[in-house]
């Protein structure tokens, strides 16, 4: 071969890499492709507009919607990282639907048309569905289990920036609703965290409470530094109580005579985090969650906290007196079994 032949071979393999890609049928993927690149776009514009995202094991789902109601735009979004919210929904005032109709030209989402696949060789992952509605009638719809069109990745990055602050502002309106709804129920379990950490001292307490009859429903693990509220030291308690000696009547009073309420899904971090104390408190009602954590406080962080360790101080006490009982009580039967023993013996 001559070198002026060999050179042109090497150039018409350099130019074949530089084409595009052509997406690849990963092993394992079944299913349908969409039209490709032969699809046409719609030119019709966004009547309606629905995207869902299928999470992993243990990861967020959720699903975006827009649609016209009532003359104007209207979002919906629901999050499975946010089960007390349900279906969140607010007016969507602005230019979504003119941004959504560039991402689908942008992204060339026509040639998604009719893509159907999955991954039978992937256990766990993640999935979408689209569906597109046009003001000419007519439909856009694609999904995927852990098999995604090309492009998939971009635009649902886009997407997600583009609902943001809808998101965001559905959350926050649902999150007052519940705040104004107020505690639903009584209260049937407790898990409270404080830790300090650096300038803030070096105690730690961590209680976690709940009704009785499901095994050791009492479980209480101090490490007192200061001496504030326990004694210096450690103490460490987990066993089953009866309900009148947990403290449940009592906490769930605590809750709502500081209004905890107005701490629901609360989050907070002090720019100087390594220099305060972290807190973590979980409340389940027979109707609802109550969670907040954080080394920001919110109101009345500080007099709950005081009331709180101070009476988990006193159901300690009464929780280690009933030990003590029932540990006499048992040494008592046992001696009378051993005089019983002996008297059957002479």
């Amino acid at each position: 071969m001559r070198i002026k032949d060999l050179f042109k071979g090497i150039k018409e393999l350099l130019n074949r890499k530089r084409k595009p890609p052509v997406p690849r049928f990963y092993d394992g993927e079944e299913g349908q492709d969409g039209l490709g690149p032969d699809a046409a776009d719609n030119t019709s514009g966004i009547a309606s507009f629905r995207y869902s995202y299928n999470g992993s094991i243990g990861g967020d789902s959720y699903h975006y919607r827009l649609c016209r109601k009532d003359g104007g735009w209207h979002f919906s979004y629901e999050s499975m990282l946010l089960p007390d919210y349900g279906e969140m929904e607010t007016p969507a005032e602005g230019s979504y639907a003119e941004k959504l109709w560039e991402a689908y030209l942008d992204g060339r989402i026509a040639e998604w048309e009719g893509f159907s696949k999955y991954n039978t060789m992937v256990l766990d992952g993640s999935g979408f569905s689209l569906e597109i509605v046009f003001n000419d009638g007519k439909h856009l719809y694609a999904s995927g289990t852990n098999a995604f069109p090309r492009g998939y990745r971009e635009f649902e990055d886009r997407i997600d920036e583009i609902f943001k602050p809808l998101s965001e502002k559905a959350q926050t309106e649902a999150r007052d609703n519940i705040i104004r709804r107020g505690i639903q129920g009584s209260l049937s379990s407790a898990l409270v965290y404080f830790k300090q950490r650096g300038d803030s001292g070096g105690d730690e307490y961590n209680f976690q409470i709940g009704r009785g009859g499901r095994g050791n429903n009492f479980s209480l693990s101090v490490k007192s530094v200061s001496g504030e509220f326990f004694p210096k030291g450690s103490l460490n308690i987990n066993r089953e109580v009866p309900d009148g000696l947990t403290g449940l009547e009592e906490i769930d009073a605590l809750i709502r005579r500081y209004d905890l309420i107005e701490w629901y899904n609360y989050e907070g971090m002090d720019p100087d985090h390594n220099n305060k104390e972290w807190f973590q408190v979980s409340f389940c009602f027979d109707g609802m969650n109550l969670n907040a954590m954080g080394s920001a406080y919110p109101a009345n962080y500080g007099a709950f906290r005081k009331s709180f360790l101070t009476l988990m101080a006193s159901v300690a006490e009464r929780v280690q007196k009933e030990i003590m009982a029932e540990q006499g009580h048992a040494a008592e039967t046992a001696g009378k079994d051993i005089d019983a023993e002996e008297i059957d013996a002479n």
